[in-house]
């Protein structure tokens, strides 16, 4: 009777023991968007080599790996996605560090946590109250294997709520068209977008009315602002420009006779 007392309790455990391997736990990331860090442990021998990177203004993850690839004496293998293509690095200064180090380093100074929208409140006199939750976000480069590509990754989602609206406004252009032609103002314009960097809003000029109609966000419109603030001084010359037989010039219109 002793014996059965005994060996029942040790099966039970050898029972759960068994179990316990057969469905270990598994922890969840508090970010699952975050991809897993890699096990530098098993890091390539190639991996170890160290440089001095100087990157003054910062730039884009493909400024980086060109940066880094000067440094190296086999070049690294990274994927960025169009998405990401924009996004920008902080400056640094670095001595004697490996990639893995460099990257490890970067995306630890990259986490913080940002607020999102996540929905709206209206109150009894109908005034709307966002609904805000914390998320922490990172960016930077990590990759699945050992000596493998470097993928760039960034968790930092767009606010949906805080895109800009698109407006439509309409410029009278006819002050403008005595001394040039439409094309020639936008053009003007075109070239402003393009070295700002922005996409040129919908343009459509209407003859009839000499209105310039311009679809697009408050920001991009504000060029066209700018632009004929600068061109008004030279359409109110052209209107005030005395013209031939006008009595307000001071002039007489000569006919031709003599006295």
């Amino acid at each position: 009777m002793k014996r059965t007392l005994i060996l029942i309790p040790a099966f039970l455990l050898l029972m759960n023991g068994v179990a316990f391997a057969q469905f270990p736990s598994r922890t969840r990331s508090p970010n699952p968007a975050v991809p897993p860090a890699l096990d530098t442990t098993k890091a390539d021998s190639k991996d170890q080599e160290r440089f001095d990177l100087n990157f003054p203004e910062g730039g884009t993850p493909q400024m980086l790996v060109d940066a880094i690839n000067k440094k190296l004496k086999t070049p690294i293998n990274a994927i960025i996605p169009l998405e990401s293509q924009s996004d920008l690095i902080p400056p640094f200064s670095v001595k004697q560090v490996t990639v893995e180090e460099l990257f490890a380093t970067l995306e630890a100074a990259s986490q913080k946590t940002v607020r999102y929208v996540t929905g709206t409140t209206i109150d009894v006199n109908g005034g709307k109250r966002d609904q805000y939750q914390p998320q922490s976000v990172a960016s930077g480069f990590r990759r699945q294997v050992p000596g493998g590509a470097w993928f760039y990754y960034n968790t930092e989602l767009p606010d949906f709520r805080q895109l800009p609206e698109r407006i439509c406004r309409f410029y009278l252009l006819e002050p403008y068209l005595k001394e040039r032609k439409v094309e020639d103002i936008t053009t003007a314009l075109e070239t402003g977008w393009k070295m700002l960097g922005k996409q040129a809003p919908k343009l459509s000029f209407h003859p009839e009315t000499k209105l310039l109609i311009a679809v697009g966000e408050p920001d991009q419109l504000q060029l066209i602002d700018q632009a004929l603030m600068q061109l008004a001084p030279v359409a109110a010359r052209s209107e005030m420009s005395p013209k031939a037989g006008d009595a307000s010039s001071g002039t007489v219109p000569d006919s031709g006779k003599k006295r």
